[in-house]
């Protein structure tokens, strides 16, 4: 389980990078910023633990969500250099 974890953790902050790096910060929306800036902070953090560290606190569901969001983007090409906003 641990390792799973380390690897998708690595796998989002690749994502995050990508993404940030086609759009910029202020390319995305709030709510993906706020996460992705956490990710971040945090690489080790437990989705539930990432949730914690909003305001207000996110489920893991939702912080599950916003990740998968910001990892179709990276995937995608970042959604042609748009802003989401």
């Amino acid at each position: 389980n641990l390792e799973r974890a380390v690897s998708a953790s690595g796998r989002q902050v690749a994502a995050i990078e990508s993404t940030v790096a086609a759009l910029g910060w202020d390319g995305l929306p709030s709510d993906l910023r706020q996460t992705a800036l956490a990710r971040l902070a945090n690489p080790e953090a437990t989705l539930a633990e990432l949730g914690a560290f909003h305001d207000p606190p996110l489920s893991k569901t939702t912080v599950h969500r916003r990740l998968a969001r910001l990892a179709a983007l990276a995937v995608e090409g970042a959604g042609g250099g748009r802003s989401l906003e």
